[in-house]
């Protein structure tokens, strides 16, 4: 089980909205039937995380398209010298991702 932190939560109801609206994605309602059980027990099974990353990483692209911006903290990379990015992702933050 993945268990939710407040910012994680917060990103949760982001993603839902944007099912809610994207007409590209398929199986809307059990995509949020995930998400709405998520935010009602604040977690999530290791199975429902690969769908979520999935999502928001079309989320991701939509919204952020040509732009510099770590998929992982969603901040700004493009004054960060190219040796400590990967792509357009802060190092740090891949890092930290592939270690949990």
């Amino acid at each position: 089980m993945i268990i939710c932190n407040t910012q994680q939560l917060k990103g949760l109801i982001r993603l839902k909205k944007f099912v809610e609206h994207c007409s590209t994605i398929t199986n809307k309602q059990g995509i949020i039937s995930i998400i709405d059980n998520a935010l009602t027990e604040g977690c999530y099974s290791s199975k429902h995380q690969d769908k979520l990353n999935q999502i928001r990483n079309v989320w991701f692209d939509q919204t952020y398209a040509g732009e510099f911006i770590c998929r992982h903290c969603l901040k700004d990379t493009s004054q960060v010298d190219y040796d400590y990015l990967s792509g357009t992702d802060h190092l740090e933050c891949v890092l930290k991702e592939e270690l949990k």
